[in-house]
């Protein structure tokens, strides 16, 4: 699908050059793949941090409590995921500090997979 913003000049977003013009945003939907994600063996009622990976640098992050996630508009390539449970609920995961006796958090994280376009890109992960 292909989408098209408008901003005229009563919206915040002004061009400075020519303030009277209006400007248009295209966005496309085509060539894009979506990531349907199920967390296996986390627990239900916790949060969960879920982090897209590309080449190794975080893309996007997700704080969710269901086990189950879907990512719209990825271009298609390979990534992989981290799954953090939690436990404080402070949507950061803990690496833990040993001199306070306190352990990480939990975290899962997933080999390198491929997204296609017009494949089935549905992924789970298994807490170990």
């Amino acid at each position: 699908s292909n989408y098209s913003f408008y901003l005229n000049d009563t919206l915040f977003f002004k061009d400075t050059v020519l303030p009277s013009r209006s400007d248009t945003i295209n966005y496309s939907t085509q060539n894009k793949v979506s990531l349907s994600v199920t967390l296996e063996g986390f627990h239900s009622k916790l949060p969960k941090i879920v982090n897209l990976k590309q080449n190794g640098k975080t893309l996007q992050s997700y704080k969710t409590t269901s086990n189950s996630l879907v990512i719209y508009d990825l271009n298609p390539g390979k990534y992989a995921l981290s799954v953090a449970e939690d436990i404080n609920r402070n949507s950061l995961w803990d690496t833990g500090n040993p001199l306070l006796n306190q352990i990480p958090e939990p975290i899962q994280l997933s080999e390198d997979f491929e997204l296609r376009l017009n494949w089935d890109n549905h992924f789970t992960i298994n807490k170990l």
